[in-house]
């Protein structure tokens, strides 16, 4: 069985079974699920005692029930609880007051789909906010913001699973919010029109014969990929307005382009859509480049100018609650990255089989990391899958990643790669250059340009890399005056925001009317975001009024505190140690 689905949560009367219990062929089939790891959830309109008169031993056969549309829970743990407040004994007095037949659950009242103008006239003349849910030919009043995909997230969070890794069974008008609640909502052949409409699978047979079709099928072994509309990812806009959304489940998404052209803002833009959605990710960040998400709720960032953490330590930070980490490998060598790397996907690959996390994989600088290995492989049937890679050097990843890759993502600087692949066909479909701010999203026979959207926390450069990692000799930027050399050199970030603040004159105006900062900058750190603010003061400083130079040495310290923080309000640490010549 793949490893995406942990559960099952599957709605009982038309879905489950056609009459008051399951036929034994259907019981057979949700015990062998369970006997292969799946958790089995059960959720249903109907009254918990009634359901047990029934089906005596249901509590055996399910690991949660959510009963009264989402009203009431039920696990082997804690037993059963409300998880709302009753309807008003006023209602239900009003209610029998008309001869209407009414039963009383613990939460809800039930009664029947034809009497609901004159209950909807009595619950407007008291004033509640009660409402009214149809299963067919019953009718539920429930209190207001319960359904079943509340009491679904209720018990998810008992039983510790992502809805995520859930797959939701329905048929009627009630299992809407079960299906829109799960990663991959199904519907029997005998559902109600407009939920076999919004369903993601749309099953061949009816009721518990459609259930066991699902248990039994590819889809839940991982043979066939599904990918929900629900869960997309919105990267930008294409020309004519209409969103650029990719998929989010069950599929590797591979993001290239030159560099400097915003591969790391993609993949930034990309975690932030998961997150929002409530995807489990691990972000493994060779660069520095992604410290900012850590100002995100639930998601944690190690490593830096901290000690790594060991691989199995990132795993119990990724089952805790479905949170997400961040691994800034920054400041390792390249081949303790790629070790660290390597053990770090075999723990999350077990971590995968065990309990479905992380739902996300993102490697930056994905050849750094890999090499020419590809995806690893997860378990005997399972492809690996829901990894995004990205690199500048995609031609690094060897000549087999492309058939694991669904959605190809590219740059500028990435057009001449992605013609070559074969991946679009024909390559004539990008033969117009993208600007720098666009992308092309190709999937299979599909080619759309999009502008890329905005960011929810800004970008900017992690200053761990840059800041303190002295660079060698030859590519340090030697400071002089029109006279000659001073004997000092600058060796990183720090040290040039340093030595702003304590330059003389006769420096700063040389390096300034030379243009030599920016040069270097753009030339050395391949920052072209600071190279073109610096640009900015040192045409400035050409131009106008040199009578001062403070206001030009602000302007230049501003446009480095600017681009280097961590994203708080922490001021960051620029001090460095210079080195001489």
């Amino acid at each position: 069985m793949g490893n995406l689905f942990r559960a099952i949560a599957v709605d009982y009367d038309g879905t489950l079974t056609r009459n008051d219990r399951p036929v034994p062929a259907v019981l057979e089939a949700l015990r062998a699920a369970r006997t292969e790891g799946l958790m089995l959830l059960l959720l249903t309109g109907r009254i918990l005692a009634e359901l047990r008169s029934d089906f005596p031993e249901v509590q055996e056969e399910f690991d949660a029930i959510v009963a009264e549309n989402g009203a009431v829970l039920w696990t082997a743990r804690d037993g059963e609880r409300a998880l709302a407040e009753p309807v008003s004994a006023e209602l239900e007095m009003a209610i029998t007051s008309l001869g209407l037949p009414v039963r009383r659950g613990r939460v809800i009242l039930a009664t029947e789909a034809r009497f609901d103008n004159l209950i909807q006239g009595e619950i407007a003349r008291l004033h509640t906010e009660d409402r009214l849910v149809y299963n067919r030919s019953a009718l539920m009043i429930l209190p207001s913001g319960v359904s079943k995909g509340t009491g679904l997230n209720e018990a998810l969070g008992e039983l510790g699973i992502s809805r995520h890794s859930v797959v939701g069974i329905g048929d009627a008008e009630n299992d809407h919010s079960l299906l829109e609640s799960c990663e991959l909502g199904v519907a029997v052949a005998n559902a109600v029109p407009s939920l076999q409409a919004s369903a993601d699978v749309v099953l061949g047979e009816a009721d518990g014969d459609g259930v066991v079709e699902f248990l039994r099928g590819p889809v839940l072994r991982g043979e066939i990929r599904v990918r929900p509309r629900r869960w997309g990812l919105q990267l930008g806009h294409y020309s004519d307005g209409s969103p650029a959304i990719v998929p989010a489940s069950q599929v590797n998404i591979l993001i290239v382009g030159g560099s400097t052209s915003g591969k790391s803002t993609v993949a930034g833009l990309l975690v932030e859509e998961l997150l929002v959605k409530g995807y489990s990710i691990c972000v493994l960040d060779p660069e520095g480049e992604h410290g900012t998400l850590g100002t995100l709720r639930g998601v944690l960032v190690v490593g830096g100018v901290e000690a790594l953490p060991p691989p199995p330590q990132i795993s119990t930070l990724l089952s805790h609650r479905f949170g997400s980490v961040v691994v800034d490998l920054s400041r390792l060598a390249r081949p303790e990255k790629r070790r660290y790397t390597h053990a770090l996907l075999a723990e999350l690959q077990g971590l995968r089989e065990r309990v479905g996390l992380p739902h996300w994989i993102v490697l930056d600088e994905a050849p750094q990391l890999l090499g020419s290995g590809g995806l690893p492989q997860e378990g005997p049937r399972a492809p690996a899958e829901r990894y995004c890679l990205v690199t500048h050097r995609p031609e690094d990843l060897g000549s087999g990643l492309l058939d694991e890759v669904d959605v190809l993502v590219v740059l500028p600087g990435g057009e001449t790669f992605a013609k070559g692949t074969g991946f679009v066909s024909p390559p004539t479909a990008l033969a117009e250059p993208l600007t720098l701010g666009e992308a092309f999203c190709i999937e299979r026979g599909s080619v759309g340009r999009f502008r890329i959207g905005k960011r929810r926390i800004r970008h900017v450069r992690h200053w761990h890399k840059y800041l303190l990692t002295e660079l060698p000799p030859h590519r340090q930027f030697f400071l002089r005056t029109m006279e000659g050399p001073t004997g000092e050199a600058i060796g990183n970030i720090a040290q040039f925001h340093e030595e702003l603040e304590r330059a003389p004159r006769a420096v700063l105006a040389h390096h300034l009317g030379e243009g030599d900062f920016s040069r270097w900058i753009a030339g050395e750190l391949k920052d072209h975001a600071l190279a073109t603010a610096v640009r900015i003061v040192e045409a400035g400083w050409r131009s106008g009024d040199r009578t001062s130079l403070e206001p030009y040495r602000q302007q230049l310290l501003a446009a480095i505190e600017d681009r280097y923080h961590d994203g708080s309000s922490e001021p960051i640490p620029f001090s460095g140690h210079r080195t001489g010549t």
